[in-house]
């Protein structure tokens, strides 16, 4: 069974991607919004937990343990005898665990880091409450659609078998390089389009366009930036069950 968007009235969704002010004004570092639906036959929920809190894998234990001692309190079972958890958010347990030998960062990544970014200077100046209130009006005039896509395991597959044929060294890839260099072409797809998109009757968004392209130099080259959990290739921190920020 598909769960269909088009049945939840329109706002229901009262948390987003960005932390917002709860009722007395205060940043929350977790918003929760039950929706229980008709006749008692379920409920929705929405969590949102800041990025500066923890990562998809923090956030995934959390909500496993929440569910996990929902379960075992309906279940009747003693609270006393519910499993214990242990997470660490201890960010010195990284450093700990990083290699002495060390890789050095591709030079246009390099350049993301140590090139100075105005606008995210203004920002990280401002108070945590400001900061969110800018992020969370300026993404209700973002004007984007998000896609899934399904690859299967044949036809990932003979693209492999294909570009590796293709290849005068004999050189294989692996999985992750053909994924990387499909959503590559998917998103330059995308920016070009973007870019030669008129807007029709949207004063801001043209504005804020233009601001953007003011203070944001072009780029010289194209640079795919995918979310990688760096928790595998750590030795340690699986061990701590480490639930904070462990993504690059």
């Amino acid at each position: 069974m598909q769960f269909a968007w088009n049945a939840l009235p329109e706002c229901a969704a009262t948390v987003g991607a960005f932390p917002t002010r709860g009722g007395g004004g205060v940043l929350k570092l977790v918003n929760v919004n039950i929706i229980r639906l008709k006749d008692n036959s379920g409920l929705v929920l929405f969590i949102s937990i800041p990025h500066y809190v923890m990562d998809g894998v923090g956030y995934c234990a959390f909500v496993n343990r929440w569910a996990e001692v929902c379960n075992w309190m309906r279940s009747g079972l003693p609270t006393a005898d519910l499993p214990n958890r242990t997470y660490s958010f201890n960010r010195s347990i990284i450093a700990q665990s990083m290699p002495e030998k060390q890789t050095f960062l591709y030079p246009a990544m390099q350049k993301i880091y140590n090139t100075p970014r105005y606008i995210g200077s203004i920002m990280a100046k401002l108070s945590p409450e400001l900061r969110g209130d800018i992020l969370v009006g300026s993404n209700c005039h973002v004007d984007a659609t998000g896609r899934l896509f399904h690859i299967s395991r044949l036809s990932l597959n003979k693209l492999r078998d294909s570009v590796s044929t293709g290849t005068s060294c004999g050189k294989q890839f692996s999985d992750n390089d053909i994924l990387t260099a499909l959503i590559s072409h998917v998103i330059s797809c995308a920016v070009h389009e973007c870019a030669n998109k008129p807007i029709k009757n949207e004063i801001m968004k043209t504005a804020a366009k233009r601001i953007c392209r003011c203070l944001v130099k072009k780029p010289s080259e194209f640079l795919t930036m995918l979310v990688l959990d760096i928790r595998p290739r750590l030795k340690g921190l699986k061990q701590a069950q480490y639930t904070g920020n462990c993504v690059t």
